[in-house]
């Protein structure tokens, strides 16, 4: 796809009515078909859907809204007393701490399943602040603050229990609620993600628990709040966001009330209006792998703010990190369009573009079944070490 900057912008992302079976009472109650059939063609077709009547708490909504932008208003000290660097990794804080409680062949259950050597390179998959963020090898315009999941949130984030080499959660030293709202919200929206799976498995025609296994023992999903400031000194050009694809298997965001999301669809931008309250939910790159490109991961970006400041969290629910994700065939007649992929390998490599201008980002497209067309020249560079099985990548412009 070209060059897609100058393309019109419209509106038009289906917006869906949740009450149904995302309130917290309706947990384990199958969702009316026609809301299954909607949610399904939404994947499908925009890759994208907003949804109302979820069951999340606005007080909830509301209050986390509110640290989060405490914590953007934070002196720049106390903003990077909390920042991320390729030094805050698991492997360094925590890995020694694990040999010595866990002994290493427990650490590498923990793992699940990675090993030792891939421990070893992983050196920037970290957490905290950041604004120096890259999207396709772009600078953002917006500051940002990432965290993950910890299996044992009662415990310190650095404890050998929570052991992850995404990196050990990094939060400020002042705002010391900060830590434990983001924990509650987090919650929340990790029950919203586990109920969309199971509608995305029945639209399928699988089994509500089909994809579950992908996400189990513990997932590597993580939540990011990204504030767009008012940019004086920005280019005319410049974005908040590039266009991209997410990596994980979908994403729940909140917008605030600032328009600025825009989604590629049929060769033009759409706006995603803020919806009050709504959830905006896109389909990533292992979803439309594992659904053989019967779901679509869209481009999307966001553009620069100009007026006033732009809010948002965006919660990426991701698979384990020993997840291979592989086509799901429908019956005898379909045949796969991807080789297998391992998550937490691609979500690696796609995440050593975040800190720097790398050259081609990892795509979904390098591990397509062509017969015709080779396999891309740096998957070899994206494949693990001889003792784990992988593949991985997302078909962006």
């Amino acid at each position: 796809m070209g060059d897609t900057a100058d393309l019109p912008v419209l509106e038009g992302i289906p917006v869906i009515d949740a009450s149904m079976f995302m309130a917290q009472s309706n947990d384990g109650v199958a969702p009316p078909q026609n809301v299954t059939d909607l949610i399904h063609q939404a994947c499908c077709t925009w890759g994208f859907f907003q949804l109302v009547n979820h069951g999340v708490s606005q007080d909830l909504l509301n209050e986390h809204y509110a640290a989060m932008t405490r914590f953007f208003a934070l002196p720049m000290p106390d903003k990077l007393s909390c920042k991320r660097s390729v030094d805050n990794s698991m492997v360094s804080t925590c890995m020694d701490r694990g040999r010595r409680h866990l002994g290493l062949s427990a650490l590498r259950q923990v793992h699940e399943g990675i090993c030792f050597e891939q421990q070893q390179a992983i050196t920037q998959t970290t957490q905290g602040y950041f604004n120096d963020e890259y999207t396709k090898n772009k600078l953002d315009l917006k500051e940002g603050f990432d965290f993950r999941h910890t299996p044992n949130p009662g415990l310190p984030d650095d404890h050998s229990d929570n052991y992850d080499p995404q990196g050990v959660n990094r939060w400020p030293e002042v705002q010391h609620e900060f830590r434990e709202t983001n924990q509650r919200y987090f919650r929340e929206m990790s029950r919203v993600a586990f109920r969309l799976l199971e509608v995305f498995a029945m639209g399928l025609g699988l089994p509500h628990n089909a994809l579950h296994h992908l996400f189990q023992p513990s997932h590597t999903s993580f939540l990011r709040l990204n504030c767009y400031p008012v940019r004086q000194d920005a280019p005319p050009d410049g974005l908040g966001i590039s266009p991209h694809k997410d990596a994980g298997f979908l994403t729940v965001l909140v917008q605030d009330t600032v328009p600025g999301l825009q989604v590629l669809h049929g060769g033009q931008w759409h706006l995603v209006p803020p919806v009050p309250g709504a959830l905006t939910i896109n389909v990533g790159d292992m979803a439309q792998v594992f659904t053989n490109d019967r779901f679509y991961a869209s481009n999307h970006r966001v553009l620069q703010s100009e007026l006033s400041p732009r809010y948002s969290r965006a919660f990426f629910f991701n698979p384990s990190h020993g997840a291979n994700i592989e086509p799901s065939i429908s019956n005898d007649r379909e045949t796969p369009h991807y080789h297998p992929i391992n998550w937490w390998e691609f979500r690696r490599k796609r995440f050593e573009g975040d800190y720097a201008n790398v050259g081609e980002e990892v795509q979904i497209d390098w591990y397509r079944i062509n017969e015709a067309q080779p396999l891309h020249p740096h998957l070899a560079q994206a494949l693990p070490c001889h003792t784990c099985s992988s593949a991985a990548a997302d078909a962006q412009q």
